[in-house]
């Protein structure tokens, strides 16, 4: 039995995956090695246009829905890759920046066209 690397739990002979960190097992003849994860880069763009997003540029907002949504799409396809989290919230950021955008134009049109 084998142990990861990255967090130290038991790997399966046949396990893929680390079951507790998600890191990737690369089998060998003679033992078993834990293939270092990396970030995605499309999660740490739909983070950071998400931010921007908030400052009421609607086009960085939809670009960070876009990008969350790929980077959410590729992450389970390849467990390997990290971020999640930053993809989740880039997204949500996007669709807040976005309602912040359209309540913004409700409010001046209110200004403008009061009943």
């Amino acid at each position: 039995m084998a142990f990861c690397t990255e967090c130290g739990a038991q790997v399966g002979e046949r396990g893929t995956f680390c079951g507790k960190c998600g890191a990737k097992v690369i089998v060998s003849d003679s033992h078993q090695k834990v293939e270092k994860r990396g970030n995605s880069g499309l999660a740490v763009a739909s983070l950071a246009l998400g931010i921007a997003g908030l400052f009421c540029l609607w086009p960085c907002a939809v670009l960070a829905i876009v990008l969350g949504a790929t980077a959410k799409g590729r992450m389970e396809r390849d467990p390997s890759l990290t971020g999640r989290s930053m993809a989740r919230a880039g997204l949500y950021l996007g669709i807040a920046g976005l309602v912040e955008i359209i309540l913004l134009v409700i409010g001046m049109l209110a200004l403008v066209f009061p009943h």
